[in-house]
């Protein structure tokens, strides 16, 4: 299948900026990365899983959406993110290195994580997985869309009231034909599997990256 990228691009006034990406692959690969600075939990990183049948959990590695997190007990992490390859069922989150060109496979890999997509969404409807906010709109420079030669884009619009709000990004995964494309919720079927992508409006807060994982 041919490739597909989709760019959320943020509005807020007269302003405009690219905050996030979600490329489908054409080898049925789903990958969705922040264009900023976020940060995670340290004690969650380099972390690798397997899922299980028999003993399952379900696990949230996430920092409480409120805005008196304290920045230093986090790691700060650039331009990550999370990958999912149907081929080997494999989830990865990476980060981008320091002087990278690209936001493909060339950072450090913060966590991986084993897990056959289409058998857990025969046990349960939807199978979120990332979690993710972005700082105040106004800390962000306007930004316009970079696109690939040779792949087709759609811009995903999301207009917020004040540039003081953040913006939270979820993406989650749903069988094929599976619709609830309600305001600002947004699906892509790309295989086996189709990406929930779901937007909200947020009070001002320190971005973060949160992910969770069913084993």
């Amino acid at each position: 299948m041919p490739a597909k990228q989709k760019h959320i691009v943020i509005r807020s006034g007269t302003r405009s900026t690219s905050v996030a990406w979600l490329t489908l692959q054409n080898d049925l690969s789903i990958s969705l990365g922040l264009r900023h600075r976020t940060y995670v939990v340290p004690e969650f990183l380099e972390q690798r899983l397997v899922w299980s049948m028999f003993n399952r959990e379900t696990t949230h590695y996430s920092i409480r959406m409120v805005p008196d997190v304290d920045a230093t007990l986090l790691r700060s992490v650039p331009n990550p993110h999370f990958t999912y390859h149907p081929a080997s069922q494999l989830f990865h989150l990476t980060s981008k290195t320091k002087g990278s060109k690209h936001q493909k496979s060339d950072g450090k890999v913060l966590y991986e994580a084993i897990a056959p997509v289409p058998l857990i969404l025969r046990d349960q409807r939807e199978l979120p997985i990332v979690d993710c906010v972005t700082g105040p709109i106004s800390e962000f420079r306007d930004r316009s869309v970079r696109y690939d030669p040779g792949v087709d884009h759609e811009e995903i619009g999301f207009d917020v009231g004040s540039e003081n709000s953040s913006v939270r990004v979820r993406m989650s995964f749903v069988s094929p034909g599976d619709r609830d494309e309600t305001l600002h919720r947004y699906q892509f079927d790309w295989g086996e599997v189709a990406c929930r992508i779901q937007l909200s409006a947020e009070n001002p807060q320190l971005p973060k990256l949160g992910w969770v994982y069913i084993g």
